[in-house]
């Protein structure tokens, strides 16, 4: 008996020639084979590609029209006892980029419908909040400054 080990490994060469045969048994299914798969992954590339260059344009867009706002809110953790007076307000609205200031009151509340009860939040707002805010309206009207 041989003490020769018995692999079931195919060296390199082996394995390029395996890979190679394809090409000389079937050429064209071979060549349509690696044409699809190009084809395939070149419109992934390029449908993310656009995806990305359109996000990048509408943002763009967005934050470069004098429509566009910037916000700060600004307020205390509700845990603190400290709370932003009308003077605070007032030193805010004169700091220095400040074009506009809305100030809001929001608190926790609890209504009573016909199918039942439910906790709503509650804001007290001033008649640019929905302006500067960004939100529409969807039913009724905005209240304006004249207005209790």
């Amino acid at each position: 008996m041989d003490d020769k080990k018995i692999t079931n490994q195919l060296s390199i060469r082996d394995l390029f020639r395996l890979s190679l045969r394809i090409f000389k048994t079937k050429p064209i299914r071979t060549l349509l084979t690696v044409l699809g798969m190009s084809v395939g992954i070149g419109t992934v590339i390029f449908l993310v590609s656009l995806g990305y260059g359109l996000q990048y344009i509408l943002i763009g867009k967005l934050v470069t029209t004098e429509d566009s706002l910037r916000t700060l809110d600004v307020y205390y953790p509700s845990e603190s006892v400290l709370t932003i007076d009308e003077k605070r307000v007032f030193n805010i609205s004169f700091t220095s980029g400040s074009a506009e200031v809305s100030p809001v009151a929001e608190f926790t509340g609890e209504t009573s419908m016909s199918g039942g009860n439910g906790l709503i939040i509650t804001r007290i707002v001033s008649p640019n909040y929905f302006r500067l805010s960004g939100l529409s309206i969807d039913i009724g009207s905005a209240f304006g400054d004249k207005e209790p």
